[in-house]
């Protein structure tokens, strides 16, 4: 009966003692856990609530795409494949009117010139990708526009700041949540609003519900959702339904990291020395005193163990390889799909490059029928304000050319040009802007007297018969080979 009790306290004391050993050698500051990115800290839950109810949550939808844009390569790869599929090479046309008599023969090289220059201050191809990449990752995005004589540029706001409330000739206009960007806005502002922020009476019309003010002609919003008015204002992104693949496949990665680590972990074991009844023969301080000094010296990847018990080597090397990737491809191969484009459109592994092919095709039509008409009405709606000398009025045309399909888009406009088409045009989807046709035609034509000076070397193409390049029979060339044809031909004239 003695023995018994005493083998129980001894046992008793034996835990004792472990638990002080496990409380003082306890890994408190988590070295051993992965950093997460800010997208794996939301739950299945939350998502599902937030794709849920997507335009009652569009702040936090919003929040989360501009996380996965920072750390997702293929989600930022994504959305600036569509920001810039769009070459934005643009040409200007006149547009006749009543006050012009609507004679296009009154257009003068000064009415091209001054309307091309006010082209160029617009800064086309340097904003509207911007814009585009802005709002594909937003839902909407908000703009203020500022110029002066030498150029534009934009303000952009935050979406929690402000909303959508109409559209005027193909342009979103957008009010601004007035204490919204009163408490959390340093600086300057616009004369506009800061004059909006001093104004006490917000019951005239310029304002929405006493909160947010109507901005004029300099506030410009861009959406791809035309349901958005109906919504009231708000919009979330074309590519929200990414957000779910897209957070699986970082947490899979995740996985994969803290399998790494453990492949490259080494323990070394001190034993604290026990009695014969397994008491530990040193105080538990003592003994973490010894593990910290152990901790302090070891290199990177080396931890150490500090307790009374044995410990048995367990090799986790190489545990979980096969499912650990499989789980990532899969997690990669959902997102590719739930985006709808080839993985072989970033780099994947393909047999075809027809799929890349026919994908882009679809993916440019949906930019050309969605995204360039709003990039095209807003830039036209800037052009109104505009009257050349001779009050004509000038739209611009941002040709329907892509960054993959230029050389054919081009081939296109150059076969046009043998049944009439525009040199115009052939001549802006080969980069030039409005103002290099004037400036840089003019100068080789004129200045330069360019073809004088580059003149074709005489070849066996360039050279007749008798050796000088131009030939001394007029019409048709002569063979020196005639068939039946040849000479039905001559017999004809």
């Amino acid at each position: 009966m003695d023995n018994q009790e005493e083998y129980k306290k001894m046992l008793e004391q034996n835990r004792r003692s472990h638990l002080d050993f496990a409380k003082a050698l306890s890994d408190n500051s988590e070295t051993m856990r992965s950093q997460v990115s800010r997208t794996t800290s939301v739950t299945q839950q939350q998502l599902s609530r937030f794709l849920g109810n997507p335009l009652t949550n569009y702040l936090d939808i919003s929040k989360l795409m501009n996380a996965l844009y920072t750390g997702n390569g293929i989600i930022k790869q994504h959305i600036k494949y569509y920001s810039s599929l769009l070459t934005l090479n643009h040409t200007i046309v006149p547009v006749m009117n009543e006050r012009s008599g609507w004679d296009i023969s009154k257009v003068t090289l000064e009415d091209y010139v001054m309307a091309a220059n006010f082209v160029k201050r617009l800064n086309i191809k340097r904003h509207a990708p911007h814009f585009i990449k802005q709002t594909l990752m937003n839902g909407y995005s908000l703009f203020y526009k500022m110029q002066d004589k030498k150029g534009v540029a934009y303000l952009e706001f935050p979406i929690r700041f402000g909303k959508i409330y109409s559209l005027e000739n193909g342009v979103y206009r957008w009010a601004i949540d007035v204490d919204s960007v009163k408490d959390s806005t340093p600086g300057v502002l616009p004369v506009e609003i800061e004059n909006a922020i001093a104004n006490g009476d917000r019951k005239d019309d310029n304002w929405i519900d006493g909160k947010y003010f109507k901005l004029k002609d300099k506030g410009v919003a861009f959406c791809f959702d035309q349901e958005v008015l109906s919504n009231g204002g708000i919009a979330v992104s074309e590519f929200s339904n990414l957000i779910g693949s897209a957070i699986k496949l970082e947490n899979a990665r995740n996985k994969l990291e803290i399998k790494d680590d453990l492949d490259g972990v080494k323990l070394v074991h001190s034993q604290i020395p026990v009695d014969k009844n397994g008491r530990p023969q040193m105080e538990s301080k003592v003994a973490a005193k010894y593990d910290k000094s152990m901790r302090s010296s070891l290199p990177k990847g080396i931890v150490p163990i500090t307790n009374p018990m044995k410990v048995t080597n367990i090799a986790l090397n190489g545990a979980g390889d096969t499912k650990a990737y499989e789980s990532v491809g899969r997690s990669t191969a959902s997102l590719f799909f739930d985006m709808g484009v080839p993985s072989p459109m970033f780099g994947g592994e393909t047999t075809s490059s027809n799929i890349v092919k026919i994908s882009n095709v679809k993916d440019i039509t949906w930019v050309y029928n969605v995204i360039l008409p709003l990039i095209e009405d807003y830039y036209n709606y800037e052009m109104s304000k505009y009257k050349s000398p001779n009050n004509f009025a000038w739209n611009i045309k941002i040709m329907r050319q892509s960054q993959f399909t230029f050389s054919d888009d081009q081939k296109v406009a150059k076969e046009q040009l043998n049944l009439g088409g525009s040199r115009l045009d052939f001549l802006a989807m080969s980069g030039m802007e409005p103002i290099e046709v004037v400036g840089t035609l003019g100068l080789e034509q004129q200045v330069l007297d360019i073809d004088s000076l580059m003149k074709p070397k005489q070849t066996s193409h360039t050279m007749s018969k008798g050796g000088s390049t131009e030939s001394s029979t007029p019409g048709r060339p002569q063979s020196d080979n005639p068939t039946d044809d040849t000479d039905r031909l001559n017999d004809a004239n």
